[in-house]
């Protein structure tokens, strides 16, 4: 239900991959589907509804996550990326034009960038992750950072993790991680930039670099590309128990 509201949420699939759950798997694309239909039939897929949708869509591509609109109360790392353009926007140092140029440039690369990205951590979750509220962490940060545009609401869905993080109780070496993770979901407006009406803090800044530094610390370990491999073999492996 909730991925055919929001298509973001679907990055969660991977815990099925993880435990190769294909039927859930197919059941989760088919009721998704069904879903979508129905609410198209409910509400009329004319042309002209589509057509409007189209047009909003667009209409947000351009507001949104190639001009400035899309700045305030964002978490996103293209907003990080985009970060140092609206600063120089504020300063006079380049035209609002310059502005939406430049973001268009960036967003092809963005996105092959994103895609390579979730590919890694989709597979260090099925592969090489053992703890569970680790492997939600990283699900739930590729749903709330990976997006062009991600607004403060977003960051409900890192409740999820938090809450097995506590249920299955920190490792003395999950201190690190559980004072990012306060950081992470506290107020971060230090300090504001302003252009025009648009005002941007300090937290489009912080909150995705504390989740960066997040995810590295909850990959990195010694010998990683051995541990890997023999995670792919273990996957792979035929199980004779079933």
């Amino acid at each position: 239900t909730i991925i055919a509201m929001k298509l973001y949420p679907a990055v969660f699939i991977v815990l099925f991959i993880k435990n190769k759950k294909w039927r859930a798997i197919l059941q989760t694309a088919l009721f998704t589907a069904l879903l979508t239909l129905l609410a198209m039939l409910i509400i009329g897929a004319t042309k002209e509804n589509l057509a409007g949708l189209k047009i909003n869509l667009a209409l947000f591509d351009y507001f949104f996550q190639v001009y400035e609109a899309g700045m305030p109360h964002s978490h996103s790392l293209f907003a990080l990326i985009r970060f140092p353009l609206f600063v120089a926007l504020t300063y006079g140092e380049i035209t609002i034009k310059a502005f939406g140029a430049a973001v268009v440039m960036m967003q092809k690369p963005y996105m092959v960038f994103t895609l390579a990205l979730f590919a890694f951590l989709a597979a260090h979750i099925v592969f090489v992750e053992k703890i569970f509220w680790k492997k939600l962490f990283l699900l739930a940060f590729a749903a709330t950072f990976l997006p062009f545009v991600s607004f403060d609401y977003t960051l409900i869905i890192l409740i999820v993790p938090l809450l097995f993080l506590f249920y299955e109780k920190p490792a003395k070496d999950d201190w690190t991680l559980l004072v990012l993770y306060s950081m992470l979901c506290a107020p971060l407006n230090f300090y504001v930039w302003i252009w025009m009406e648009v005002e941007v803090n300090t937290g489009v800044l912080l909150r995705p670099l504390i989740a960066i530094l997040m995810v590295a610390l909850i990959i990195s370990r010694p010998h990683y590309l051995n541990t890997f491999k023999n995670g792919v073999k273990a996957y792979f492996r035929p199980n004779y128990d079933k």
